[in-house]
């Protein structure tokens, strides 16, 4: 290969460490079952290691993943990745990493939630076209571990969580999109209680390629074609090859094509083809028909995470990247004055000009804030694990779960996209080049707004289901965690103007939540679908705010006593700037966000379809 491998990648493992140890304090789960084989150093180490395993094997091959993409016979219908990313997945797999949350039982180190996927956001960061090889394989082998039969989990569970065999979610059909309701693959049952499957799934990532012997698909079909909706699909593990008598065997699954993106190039994604010979068999996961779409939430969801994480990990680098380059880059002179355009004498660092450093501050602020609403959503459910499923402290935790699930994917995601633009626009023209990272950067994160749910169907889900639950019970919680930090800081020596801001975003908030209520009550529907994007950017930026303050209070209390010319002064210094500029930059946004849904303008609803231009074709 004649391209040089370099590193883009970067990561501020400080920041990650400040947030699980000094803000969530995630070294108390240690001392609780079914964590108390780690300790804070244990985990700190393998942050440490995670890290350099993605600058050192991960990130020199990203932009060579993105340039050789995967490529299709349409002979022999193989597909093959780049040849560089087999390597890379046996270091991966013989370092161990793929087993890092993964239960005992299947041969993994059982290790917090929190830990995992703060150490799987470097992985993604580095390479996010190949973390979702394994991201989907576990997420495939957490469902059939949940709810198959005793040999299923022990046929599979074991063989994917390690790599040795590969997974996918199979939901997608030509023409259906995101609504799953109108699935129509088939299954029929045959007498020794296997099904013969048979159907097209498009878009699936990782769907097929050459790293693994098999992989194993989790695919929804209809047992009976005349039940309508997502209520009568039901789930069923679909391996490419199938085991008879201890050999595997072709199982009838044929990948038609995969798909020319603008990102991911390195990601295959692939058109499946389940029974065109009428030899494809099926398992159905559990024993009971027609629950394919409950089963199936459970990987969505936590692709809707991981999909969130793919995203802040990207746009991390692609702000830290931008940062280096800013410090390094020598151009143009500081204005002396704006009224008559005088400049000083000498050229600067980009990062001296008052236009970049906005730039970064915005893009710092909004990283920091969405890596900490993932990690928070992360130990809350470490913390209902450690509490024990049904008992009431569970629920509470798994209540914040729900709630930031949504958020998580959908803010992480459009605001990592808007990082990565900040970033080409901090390089200028060379942002724009291939030379460069962040360019590959913006075009990898921009599909997180479209996988797993587009952000609007995040939106409805929060705004439909979410704010409903419990009579509110969700936005109560969240609300009084607000309030009552707000109450306890009022008074704070630097922070106090900022906690009244936070004050009046959280009042926006929850008279929005009543408006929402009046819609309902009222029959305006259609409002809630029209403004539920709003709202959602809305919530997750009250709970930024709120966070990022936390943060900065813990910040201001660590750095007392500490010089000004010690790393961890200005650090915490840093922190207590960034959670100011969120909160004077992005957070009056959540008041004109909320005047918006308020007004109940229609304007979108009543201009008629032929009142938009006319143009050719149509």
């Amino acid at each position: 290969m004649s391209e040089e491998l370099v590193n883009h990648y970067k990561a501020d493992e400080r920041e990650i460490n400040f947030l699980l140890f000094e803000q969530f304090q995630v070294q108390e789960i240690f001392e609780s079952e079914p964590y108390t084989a780690y300790t804070e150093e244990d985990a700190r180490l393998i942050l440490s290691e995670a890290l350099k395993f993605a600058v050192n094997e991960v990130g020199p091959l990203n932009s060579y993943f993105d340039r050789t993409g995967c490529t299709y016979d349409a002979e022999t219908h193989e597909v093959k990745v780049p040849p560089l990313m087999k390597d890379l997945q046996k270091k991966y797999q013989e370092n161990g990493w793929p087993l890092l949350g993964v239960a005992e039982e299947f041969g993994g180190q059982a290790a917090p939630y929190a830990l995992s996927l703060a150490a799987s956001e470097f992985f993604t960061g580095a390479s996010a076209a190949w973390t979702m090889y394994t991201g989907l394989t576990n997420g495939a082998a957490h469902l059939i571990e949940s709810f198959g039969n005793e040999e299923e989990r022990q046929l599979y569970c074991t063989k994917m969580y390690s790599g040795e065999w590969m997974g996918t979610m199979c939901l997608t059909e030509p023409g259906a999109g995101s609504e799953v309701g109108r699935s129509s693959s088939k299954a029929k049952k045959n007498d020794d209680g296997t099904y013969m499957i048979e159907g097209v799934k498009c878009f699936i990532s990782s769907g097929d390629h050459d790293m693994t012997d098999n992989i194993i698909h989790m695919v929804l079909a209809r047992v009976d074609a005349d039940t309508k909706g997502t209520k009568g699909l039901s789930l069923f593990i679909v391996p490419k090859k199938r085991l008879e008598d201890g050999a595997l065997v072709d199982n009838d699954v044929v990948c038609r094509g995969i798909e020319h993106k603008m990102g991911i190039n390195g990601s295959a994604t692939a058109t499946l083809d389940f029974g065109s010979s009428g030899n494809c068999v099926g398992y159905l996961l559990g024993t009971v028909e027609n629950k394919g779409m409950s089963q199936m939430f459970q990987m969505m969801n936590g692709a809707r995470i991981g999909t969130g994480m793919q995203s802040l990990g990207s746009a991390s680098s692609a702000y830290l990247n931008a940062l280096s380059y800013s410090r390094e880059r020598i151009q143009g002179k500081k204005f002396e004055s704006i009224a008559t355009g005088k400049r000083g004498t000498d050229s600067v660092a980009l990062i001296e000009h008052e236009d970049i450093r906005r730039m970064l501050m915005e893009m710092k602020s909004k990283v920091e804030g969405c890596r900490a609403l993932a990690l928070k959503l992360a130990q809350h459910m470490d913390r209902a694990k450690i509490a024990g499923e049904g008992s009431p402290e569970a629920e509470d935790h798994l209540g914040y779960v729900e709630l930031l699930t949504p958020i998580v994917k959908a803010y992480l995601s459009d605001q990592g996209f808007k990082v990565a633009e900040l970033a080409i626009q901090t390089y200028g023209g060379y942002g724009y080049i291939q030379d460069y990272p962040v360019e590959q950067y913006a075009r990898d994160i921009k599909i997180q707004s479209l996988y797993e749910g587009t952000n609007f169907i995040q939106s409805l889900d929060l705004v439909g289901r979410k704010l409903n639950v419990g009579g509110g019970k969700l936005m109560r919680q969240l609300g009084g965690a607000i309030t009552a930090f707000i109450k306890a800081n009022e008074e704070h020596a630097v922070l106090g103007s900022e906690m009244k801001s936070l004050d009046e975003a959280l009042g926006c908030l929850n008279k929005t939540v009543m408006t929402y209520a009046s819609h309902f009550q009222s029959g305006r529907i259609r409002q809630l679908p029209l403004t539920s994007t709003r709202f959602l950017e809305l919530l997750s930026e009250v709970t930024i705010a709120f966070l990022l303050l936390e943060g900065a209070a813990i910040a201001h209390e660590k750095m007392q006593g500490l010089e000004e010319s010690d790393r961890d002064f200005n650090f915490y210094a840093g922190k207590i700037h960034t959670a100011r500029f969120f909160v004077h930059n992005i957070l009056p946004g959540v008041k004109m966000k909320a005047e918006i849904i308020e007004k109940a303008d229609t304007s979108a609803l009543e201009i008629a379809d032929n009142q938009f231009p006319m143009v050719g074709g149509d």
